[in-house]
């Protein structure tokens, strides 16, 4: 059943406004006796006396009185239910489910508890992750490194001790990959929260730029880098968290990609939307497996073809700016072997 606020927000001259439903009721709950005083007036039977019209006229207005309270106590609905979520939020991290359709003063207050409480919900399951993540998976390169600071102690052999150097070398760099990336998260949390601005901006100089910066990683591996353009209209985007996202798609492609082949970008609308496509020939994944690589410390992590360190957690948080950009990141495969495609989709 539509209450009071919901049945006024239907109406067109009242939809935007909360003060002119207030208005509005005001203006009936006093007119309404005044014109039914007038018209008793005017058509009373001639047997009333002025006492039966006084009190008539009371009647009408206590009446009226009566129902234009109810009426704004129901335009109240709003603010009860917002101060509610808040305190339930507040004493019993409950999570609301505010209506976000309303054009109103009162409809932007909803939207704006129900928007920041989800953020901020979200980012506090972020923080409860990123607590376990530092209280285990940190321990274990760290537990490495002094397993083999031991065994160095213990061999004199020059070809063991060269081993063990590599491990303790690798368990860093696994480590610091992952401090990387932790540090990305913290950085990606101030930056949603801030009141970074949207810029105009050409997507062919920022796929240019990620490429200048991945040309000796990819030389090195004896990777081909390449662009496709057919779509050169600008986007409007946050520079910053984009180019992180192109370079991330970047790093992965190359990270995962097989000596001797390429990684290409294509830039190109379709049905009205700007796609960039970063396409490897790389070890590529099952397809069943391809939404989990999107999730907050996926265990589908893995190293790439040269023994790269890889955490899981770049993607998760490249999908997170492209969704802040009201976009889609999505990614498909043939399956094991056969390489990948990850698809950046904005309106």
């Amino acid at each position: 059943m539509k209450t009071i606020y919901e049945r006024l927000s239907a109406v067109r001259p009242l939809a935007k406004s909360y003060t002119f439903k207030f208005l509005f009721i005001a203006f009936l709950g006093i007119h309404i006796p005044l014109i039914g005083l007038i018209v008793f007036v005017l058509f009373k039977p001639d047997n009333i006396n002025k006492w039966s019209v006084i009190g008539i006229t009371l009647l009408m207005t206590l009446l009226a009185t009566g129902a234009t309270l109810y009426i704004l106590n129901g335009l109240l609905q709003p603010l009860r239910k917002s101060k509610k979520a808040l305190f339930d939020y507040r004493l019993k991290r409950t999570l609301p489910s505010l209506p976000t359709h309303f054009l109103d003063e009162a409809g932007q207050l909803m939207q704006n508890v129900q928007f920041t409480l989800t953020e901020l919900n979200d980012l506090l399951e972020e923080k409860k992750d990123l607590t376990s993540l530092l209280s285990h998976d940190l321990r274990i390169p760290l537990r490495n490194v002094k397993t083999f600071s031991r065994l160095l102690k213990t061999h004199r052999d020059h070809t063991s001790v060269s081993e063990i150097a590599d491990m303790i070398y690798q368990s860093a760099e696994e480590q610091s990959a992952l401090l990387e990336n932790i540090l990305d998260i913290l950085r990606q949390d101030h930056l949603f929260f801030a009141s970074s601005q949207y810029n105009k901006i050409n997507p062919v100089q920022l796929i240019d730029e990620t490429l200048v910066s991945f040309e000796q990683a990819a030389r090195q591996k004896g990777i081909t880098l390449k662009k496709e353009v057919a779509y050169t209209g600008p986007i409007e985007v946050q520079p910053e968290l984009f180019s992180q996202v192109l370079k991330n798609l970047a790093s992965n492609a190359i990270k995962f990609s097989f000596e001797g082949t390429e990684v290409k970008f294509s830039l190109y609308q379709k049905k009205g939307k700007t796609v960039i496509d970063i396409r490897d020939s790389g070890m590529g994944f099952e397809p069943e497996v391809a939404e989990r690589l999107f999730d907050r410390f996926t265990k589908n992590g893995r190293k790439g073809t040269a023994g790269e360190p890889s955490t899981g957690i770049g993607l998760y948080l490249s999908r997170k700016i492209i969704k802040h950009h009201n976009g889609n990141l999505t990614a498909t495969s043939e399956g094991a072997g056969k390489g990948s495609v990850f698809t950046i989709s904005l309106n």
